[in-house]
């Protein structure tokens, strides 16, 4: 029978954002970095590096364990494209099965986006090791590709394909080889509302192995799985999100399984560092044969701290005399400022209001994007560092496209629409001697 399990985590994130050379209007570099570190209870644990209970890495475990979580990314961005390379890791430390070290490399190329659909590419590389399973080491490398296409700008659709490689250190103890993993993704996200986010996926993996028996050939596991999800994200800043899916999981020789999971977590902004989280997942798995069910649980309490700085040029930047901003009259058009850009939108009535831009490529997912309102007035306002070059920019308010009021320029948004364009300048260079 699966317990429960109980996981804190403790994560603090550094993020530093700039510009450099003459190109800066055209490319921008950024470097993060994130450390979370805790500890819980799984039921389960290996599964996380195993398919099922069947995998030849697989072995019972169920009790406490210490975790640290580092990763560290770099990007270099420019006009729709985006290069990112980042290194994260799982190392955890189990109070009776030693320790599990799961890292991995990532390469990946946004290209630029060809009307309403856009390109993602990435080459992976990994490695898992278990120190008190040393045969059970490998070694991973593979590629995936991704095409979304922006329905609208509340509605996302994407199609995703994966391939990974696995290669086993010692196959004559653990008599597999090698396996290869392909999956195939759907997946539609919507926002009828700012507040709220509506999304449903499908994928289908096939796994091969290669046994070292001749005799058993190859094995093959297949996973169908289909699910909905959802967000909300209330006033006092609480975002609560569940999950809930179910398919099938085969194994050559062996009768389909019935599997079904889901997951709820609630998030509580604490202040403009630190975000209390909670939650719960679950996976169930009913097979026709006696005695072959298994379960995970795993219960997580997280304290997640965040933190931000410039980079150093630009904290230098920031001290020099520049011309006057834009929208400094008090309207409500953009002002740049040290690098950084405050955005002002009058919206009576509304329940939230976000900026998204062109700088990550759209996305709505960043609390930092969220405005907060000015007392009682219908007035929103926050600010960003984007980086130096050109952005184009809108507001969502409670999730509906709105137009930017006074911007310094605009441009069709290929939707019958208009985006504001907004240029800020490379202040890395300001006030040298010409």
């Amino acid at each position: 029978m699966a317990r429960a399990g109980l996981d804190l985590t403790v994560l603090v994130s550094l993020s530093i954002v700039g510009a450099s050379g003459p190109a800066a209007a055209a490319a921008r570099w950024s470097a993060s970095g994130a450390l979370g570190a805790g500890g819980g209870y799984d039921s389960n644990l290996f599964l996380q590096v195993a398919a099922s209970p069947d995998s030849p890495n697989f072995h019972a475990y169920s009790g406490g364990f210490l975790r640290l979580d580092p990763a560290i990314e770099a990007a270099v961005a420019g006009d729709g494209f985006r290069v990112a390379l980042r290194y994260d890791a799982d190392l955890t430390q189990t109070s009776g099965s030693g320790r599990l070290t799961v890292q991995g490399g990532d390469l990946s190329l946004w290209l630029p986006e060809l009307g309403p659909v856009g390109v993602r590419l990435a080459a992976s590389v990994g490695r898992f090791d278990a120190s008190a399973f040393a045969s059970d080491r490998y070694w991973l490398w593979g590629a995936r590709g991704a095409a979304e296409v922006r329905l609208s700008d509340n509605l996302r659709a994407s199609l995703q394909y994966e391939l990974d490689r696995r290669a086993f250190g010692d196959p004559a103890a653990i008599a597999l080889r090698a396996d290869l993993g392909q999956s195939v993704r759907l997946r539609v996200d919507g926002r009828p509302a700012a507040a709220l986010g509506l999304g449903a996926d499908a994928e289908y993996l096939v796994l091969r192995s290669d046994l070292v028996d001749p005799m058993l050939g190859q094995g093959h596991l297949r996973r169908l799985r289909a699910g909905v999800g959802g967000t909300f994200t209330s006033r006092a800043s609480i975002t609560v999100a569940a999950s809930l899916w179910g398919g099938t999981q085969s194994a050559e020789g062996v009768e389909t399984d019935r599997q079904a999971g889901g997951g709820i977590s609630a998030s509580l902004r604490a202040s403009a560092s630190f975000d209390l989280v909670a939650r719960y997942e679950l996976l169930v798995d009913r097979a026709r044969g006696a005695g072959n069910d298994y379960a995970r649980h795993l219960l997580m309490v997280a304290l997640v701290g965040h933190h931000s700085v410039p980079a150093p040029r630009e904290l230098a930047a920031q001290a020099v005399t520049q011309a006057p901003a834009v929208g400094a009259d008090g309207g409500q058009g953009p002002q740049i400022l040290g690098g950084r850009v405050r955005f002002r939108l009058r919206a009576p009535g509304a329940r939230q209001v976000m900026v998204i831009g062109s700088w990550n490529d759209w996305s709505a997912d960043d609390p930092r994007q969220r405005l907060s309102q000015i007392g009682r007035s219908q007035l929103w306002e926050g600010s960003l560092a984007p980086g130096p070059g050109e952005h184009r920019y809108h507001f969502l308010v409670d999730g509906r496209a709105v137009r930017p009021v006074d911007a310094p320029r605009y441009r069709p948004d290929g939707f019958g629409g208009e985006d504001g364009v907004l240029e800020i300048p490379d202040l890395t260079t300001a006030g040298a001697a010409p």
